[in-house]
């Protein structure tokens, strides 16, 4: 194979994707709530930290959410963005 523009399909629909992950065995207790791109999604950032923290929730989003921290009680908030996107601020 030489080519493959699957994911070319996907551009753009990616944002508003989310997943939890949960470690009943994690050395922190602390609800984290992780707003990101492909680095925290796919990329490890996520399962990283959920080695470390009990409760991680994701959403693609450059965006803090604040329904969102709600929803999910979260005790910490940690943005993630790659530097090609820096050029779009995110709104607060």
């Amino acid at each position: 194979m030489t080519s493959d523009n699957r994911q070319l399909e996907l551009t753009g629909k990616h944002v508003g994707s989310r997943y939890v992950l949960e470690n009943p065995h994690a050395p922190d207790r602390r609800r984290l709530m992780l707003f990101g791109d492909s680095y925290a999604y796919d990329a490890g950032l996520a399962y990283a930290l959920s080695a470390v923290f009990g409760y991680v929730a994701f959403v693609w989003s450059k965006d803090v959410v604040w329904a969102e921290v709600t929803q999910h009680r979260a005790d910490l908030v940690l943005c993630e963005s790659a530097e090609r996107y820096i050029a779009v601020l995110p709104n607060a």
